[in-house]
């Protein structure tokens, strides 16, 4: 996808108060030509034409003809496909209340750095259906980068930090969904950091600041975790080859009321990006660097007391996650604002939230199986210490946020926090003791998956293979689990069919082939030794996107 886009970039460094900004200055290839758009009318009348130039009149026609009779104004359709079509699949919901609508309603005519982020990401949106906008794309994601530098480099003439730069946030953040979208996971990487650093240097200026800049303050540094949240379970790992995380975790836990008073919770109004989730999912993205950090140790057969240590302290940050997300609860349902969006209740927020909890504990359970359990998560089924982890405690949490997940339509408005549930429910789903455990018959059971598409590809007019494999009673029973979890799983593929459908549909095509992958390597564990992790699998295919 880098190489399809054909992005390059020249680094420049820019540095504000005590923080360094590395961006880069994106350099289109094959693109450097002015975007050509339709010319008028007028303009084709004034071109120079010599006698033997003149045609018969049908061949004029159709000459006239060949001219478009609506003209674009390209720069302007962007625009209004952003608020029409990219901002109600970029929020957990839209309507006039959220802060991603009427930021941007705000700031496109004063920033050049918001207005051509935003027409940047309705060019790369409009791609998929009209490959032509592809190159405009570009063009307007460079336009975007250089107009981010500058107003960075006008922000650092200032000195202190008077006012929150809010135009440059939106910006940053705009950009680091597109190249999400695209794969561009170092710029992705890149444009979090650097809007990390700034929303540091904000924080430590902060008290200066005006109530409406200390509300903006706590909307970005929630985005910004959120974004931290996406990148962590993709696994990317920046330069150094470290997994990228906030070194500045304790401020991301902070937020701000509309008085511009610190308190745990911001207000009761949803996020747009969010929802009610901001807690939770910050829970989850601790949860996710635990495992991935644990994986990695033991991928790695690191040996000696060090090694032994560190293994030890992310285990016990994991039962501290565990206790942490058993404990938390949520607001009443009339205590939460509404979202002025009739695609989205507050319900789904609430639905959503629960989702990110339990998607947490499945994957501590999953990675830590003697992390220490006394209450069940959902109170659904007991779950004692010494149980079998995945028969008695990950299948039935998958199973039941599968069922949670299903509640929220797939038109909901919250929609863009679905697909990485999805996956995280998927992770839970597997066959106990493999394929085997489903007794199919011999010519059945050499299928790489149920779900095979040359399982049944036998001769139905010949059943004489039939005789091999004994009676039929054979069938009569079965372990009710697998038809829960063969239905579970069809469930999640046909959603995130849904979803690729309604969403800027890569990411979602690369979640779909993960979840297959899972699947297949779950079926294919014939001796149940529950190696299989789902990480693992993500980084040995390089199956990775920004799912959300």
């Amino acid at each position: 996808m880098a190489k399809e886009w054909g992005l390059s970039y020249q680094v420049r460094w820019i540095e504000i108060g005590r923080h360094k900004y590395n961006f880069r200055s994106l350099g289109v290839l094959g693109t450097t030509d002015t975007l050509m758009l339709d010319r008028t009318h007028q303009e084709l009348a004034k071109e120079d034409h010599s006698p033997s130039d003149i045609v018969s009149l049908p061949a004029a026609r159709d000459k006239v003809h060949r001219v478009p009779r609506n003209i674009l104004n390209i720069p302007s359709l962007l625009i209004t496909r952003w608020f029409e079509q990219v901002c109600p699949i970029w929020s957990a919901f839209d309507s006039e209340i959220s802060l991603n609508r009427t930021l941007a309603k705000r700031l496109w005519g004063e920033s050049e750095a918001v207005l051509t982020s935003l027409q940047s990401m309705s060019a790369a949106y409009m791609s998929n259906q009209a490959p032509q906008m592809k190159a405009a794309a570009l063009q307007y994601m460079q336009a975007a980068m250089n107009a981010i530098t500058s107003e960075i480099l006008v922000l650092n003439t200032r000195g202190v930090m008077q006012t929150l730069p809010v135009g440059v946030l939106f910006a940053l953040v705009c950009m680091g969904t597109i190249f999400g979208w695209i794969n561009r996971h170092e710029l992705v990487n890149r444009l979090l950091r650097n809007t990390k650093a700034i929303l540091s240097e904000a924080k430590l200026h902060s008290q200066s600041f005006s109530p409406s800049d200390r509300q903006m303050l706590s909307f970005f540094v929630s985005s910004t975790q959120y974004w931290d949240t996406l990148v962590t379970f993709m696994g990317v790992e920046d330069e150094s080859g470290a997994a990228v995380s906030d070194n500045n975790s304790e401020d991301t836990m902070l937020h701000f009321d509309i008085n511009g008073n610190e308190t745990q919770y911001s207000s009761l109004t949803p996020h747009p990006w969010t929802g009610i989730s901001t807690l939770t999912s910050q829970l989850f993205c601790e949860s996710i660097k635990c495992c991935r950090s644990f994986r990695k140790k033991m991928k790695g057969h690191e040996d000696g007391p060090a090694s032994l240590l560190d293994a030890l302290d992310v285990m016990a940050r994991a039962e501290q996650l565990e206790l942490m997300l058993k404990q938390l609860e949520y607001p009443n349902l009339d205590e939460i604002g509404e979202t002025g969006d009739q695609l989205t209740p507050r319900q789904h927020l609430i639905e959503a939230a629960e989702a990110y909890r339990l998607s947490a504990l499945l994957h501590l359970y999953q990675t830590f199986p003697n992390t220490s359990t006394e209450v069940s998560p959902i109170g659904s089924f007991e779950i004692a210490r010494d149980d079998v982890i995945w028969g008695d405690r990950v299948v039935p949490l998958a199973l039941y946020l599968t069922d949670l997940l299903k509640k929220i339509p797939p038109e909901s408005g919250s929609r863009s926090l679905l697909p990485i549930l999805y996956i995280a429910a998927s992770t839970g789903l597997r066959f106990r003791g493999g394929l085997s455990s489903v007794q199919l018959p011999t010519a059945l059971g050499h299928s790489s998956g149920l779900l095979a598409d040359h399982a049944l590809s036998f001769d139905l007019g010949d059943l004489s293979w039939t005789h091999h494999h004994g009676s039929f009673d054979g069938f009569t029973s079965m372990s009710e689990d697998i038809i829960l979890i063969g239905d579970a799983r069809h469930l999640i593929m046909q959603r995130l069919g849904l979803l690729e459908n309604c969403l800027y549909p890569k990411p979602i095509e690369i979640a779909k082939n993960l979840v297959k992958a899972i699947w297949e390597a779950y079926d294919n564990d014939l001796f149940n030794q529950h190696d299989v992790h789902w990480a693992d699998i993500m980084e040995d295919l390089g199956l990775r996107s920004i799912f959300g």
